[in-house]
């Protein structure tokens, strides 16, 4: 993989090998498995940071997951990589890991993620896994961007559980859906007897995120009014509940999310300029679900297994095969929402299509996107051999789920033997 490289590669079968390679001669950069015979990657990355301080390591997982990505990054890892890894990608990384001289902030000890979990191993998500992890070593405001239903939510919530403040509060604020009307005691609370029907206090969104995380949902939707709150309260960290002459301190940090353009709406003067300002000290970009499809398989399952009446079900392979097809315009939410469908209306064990919602099925001829017109348009062209389109659209969806043959077998209910072989007739690898 990293030949035509300026680099000399020294290969070892597993920690303790690498450790003597370590020992015998100037290393500059470690490349390593997570899960091997012996001492696993995360041991070897520990020996590496209490021995071998300046030598980054960059590790290499089958088995990707946002506790390792914060286990890896908070152990010192300049990487967290998933196969199968593109060799581009490689590359990249270690050099990226030579300029960084492998100095990577400490996040400490994974704690367990909640239930709706960013789940996923594909390349975009595992990216997204390590922008968390360094998000979470951090006190700065976090503005995440995304399409509506991309899991912006469950990312912030990943960036509290795993920070410093996991054991503080963490509070989610619409700030589309807040009444006009009562804004100032929705966000600061309010004393008893302060407005008409007033007749206890309310403490308020704001200071109930105090000493953890106030999320600030679709935040480009907020009003000018609220706009001008929330900027008061990131400048001066204190509030002043309605009906009160006393003024509370506040000590949150804030993670905002939007799925609207705000640089424009700056320029069209509809958002506050300085309060972009204050939001984005650092900046993630939640993929959306089309650019991750690789990941449906384990999403859906992730979704049925803690889904009403979804415990102890499974999916037919061609149910999948549905769901990675399906464009999910609403994303993850979308997904979710058909797949806790499926379980409440599913007569056995097994997922089929015809359980999931009417949008998820094929639909006729004369629907342009149906599986029917596309064989019309390709028919048109002449009639290909059948192991000729076999081969070609075996090889299309192993792309699509960026070279895991296991995946793509899974998608197109068949084992992995038969990807290999398929492959293998078009000289793709060898024969299994």
């Amino acid at each position: 993989m990293l030949a035509g490289e300026p680099w000399r590669v020294s290969i070892a079968g597993g920690a303790d090998e690498a450790l003597e390679v370590l020992s015998r001669g100037r290393v500059d950069c470690v490349l390593s498995d997570v899960v091997m015979p012996g001492a696993d990657g995360f041991s070897l990355l520990a020996s590496l940071r209490r021995d071998h301080p300046a030598i980054p390591i960059i590790l290499h997982t089958g088995f990707g997951s946002l506790e390792g990505a914060v286990r890896a990054t908070g152990g010192g890892a300049a990487a967290y990589l998933s196969k199968p890894a593109r060799s581009g990608e490689v590359r990249a990384a270690i050099r990226a890991a030579l300029a960084r001289s492998g100095t990577v902030a400490s996040v400490g000890a994974a704690s367990t993620f909640a239930r709706d979990a960013v789940v996923g191993r594909g390349p975009a998500v595992m990216a997204l896994y390590q922008q968390i992890a360094r998000a979470a070593t951090s006190q700065a405001p976090v503005l995440l961007r995304g399409e509506t239903g991309a899991g912006k939510e469950w990312v912030a919530r990943a960036i509290h559980q795993h920070g410093s403040r996991a054991q503080g509060p963490f509070v989610s604020v619409n700030c589309s859906a807040l009444p006009e009307g009562t804004l100032e005691s929705e966000l600061f609370g309010h004393a008893r007897g302060s407005f008409t029907g007033a007749a206890g206090a309310r403490r308020g969104l704001i200071p109930s995120a105090h000493g953890g995380t106030l999320f600030l949902d679709e935040v480009g939707d907020a009003s000018p009014r609220l706009q001008a709150e929330l900027l008061r309260v990131l400048q001066e960290g204190e509030v002043r509940p309605v009906g009160s002459d006393e003024v509370v301190r506040v000590d949150v940090r804030v993670v905002a999310a939007t799925h609207r353009d705000l640089e424009a709406r700056v320029g069209e003067g509809t958002f506050r300029e300085d309060l972009l300002y204050r939001l984005r000290g650092l900046e993630l970009a939640v993929p959306p679900l089309r650019d991750r499809r690789e990941d449906i398989p384990a999403l859906a399952r992730h979704f049925l297994a803690h889904a009403p009446g979804g415990a102890g079900r499974r999916f037919a392979p061609e149910t999948l095969t549905a769901l990675v097809t399906r464009a999910w315009p609403g994303n993850v939410r979308e997904l979710q929402s058909a797949v806790h469908r499926a379980a409440a209306f599913a007569a056995g064990e097994v997922i089929v299509p015809g359980d999931l919602p009417p949008a998820l099925e094929v639909r006729g001829a004369s629907d342009d996107g149906s599986l029917p017109a596309l064989w019309e348009r390709v028919l048109a062209r002449g009639v290909v051999p059948l192991d000729a389109m076999e081969l070609s659209y075996v090889r299309a969806v192993v792309a699509r789920f960026g070279g895991n043959k296991t995946l793509a077998a899974e998608a197109l209910g068949v084992d992995r033997k038969t990807i290999r072989r398929i492959l293998a007739r078009g000289g793709d690898e060898e024969a299994p």
